[in-house]
């Protein structure tokens, strides 16, 4: 099989998906953390949400896909939990370190695993419950407390996060058993646009043009990312999925070493590892 085929076989379009989604979200990521230096996280949010609709009316015009959507109850869950997630994500950006808050962050995978588990009364096998306390004591090491139950703002906001990202996760499966892709996108996006209009609407004479345009292009990063990562989990199965979103993690690293000066400890460094590697294991045995 040449190179060329290979690379086009399905096999290899659902990891190259997730991967290139991940660039365009450490693109995303990095810019939000450039705004909220500046800017109002509830304008952040506002942009981000409006990139849905606004990209996708054009498309949805042309093609005419199927749009309706009956699952309302579901759909609220779902904004309200990418609501709370985001803004939880905006705010550690904003107050912490992007790669420890990324990372942080993608503890959701954890808390909708043992959700899962819960639900189907069956406890995970002993590769990931050795995996969950790999990760728990990880993240003991990257945050550092310097008290037990104090934490870093940044690290906090990106733990409380990963709990509402662990509802968008789980609803969205839902969602997807019923509807495609392009109609929840822009009916999550179009309520959560809808519902940040009135927070963020006090903020908005004072953004000038600068502002804007990093506001833009970080939205329009961001809905890249979004429709890459569907098209990566359409191809790919949702282990091979959840492995290759770790991508992300030496991105956002990387991202922060070069564009916001990050400088890690080694216990930092040490916990980081852990935590990806016990991310990592989970995403195997959830094959």
């Amino acid at each position: 099989m040449s190179v060329r085929r290979y690379l086009s076989s399905p096999i290899m379009i659902g990891p190259m998906a997730i991967v290139l989604a991940n660039v365009f979200f450490m693109g995303s990521f990095s810019l939000a953390k450039v705004n909220a230096a500046q800017t109002s996280i509830v304008v952040i949010m506002l942009f981000r949400f409006c990139a849905g609709p606004v990209w996708l009316a054009p498309y949805i015009a042309i093609k005419k896909p199927p749009m309706a959507m009956e699952s309302w109850r579901l759909m609220a869950v779902r904004v309200a939990c990418g609501i709370l997630a985001m803004s939880a994500l905006f705010s550690a950006f904003k107050y912490g370190d992007i790669s420890k808050s990324t990372l942080i962050f993608e503890l959701s995978i954890i808390w909708t695993l043992v959700i899962d588990a819960w639900r189907a009364k069956q406890l995970p096998n002993a590769w990931t419950l050795g995996a969950i306390a790999l990760a728990m004591l990880g993240m003991g090491l990257m945050v550092n407390p310097t008290h037990l139950i104090t934490f870093y703002s940044g690290d906090a906001y990106a733990l409380l996060g990963s709990f509402f990202n662990a509802g968008v996760y789980l609803t969205l499966k839902q969602l997807r058993d019923v509807y495609s892709t392009v109609t929840v996108v822009f009916w999550a996006y179009a309520a959560s646009a809808l519902v940040m209009v009135g927070p963020a609407l006090p903020h908005l004479p004072a953004l000038d043009r600068p502002t804007i345009g990093l506001l833009l292009l970080m939205c329009s990063l961001g809905l890249v990312g979004q429709l890459l990562m569907s098209l990566g989990f359409k191809h790919a199965s949702a282990s091979v999925s959840a492995m290759f979103m770790l991508s992300i993690v030496p991105l956002t690293t990387a991202s922060g070493m070069l564009f916001f000066n990050e400088v890690h400890t080694w216990p930092t460094i040490v916990g980081m590892v852990m935590v990806t590697s016990a991310l990592f294991v989970i995403a195997l045995c959830r094959r």
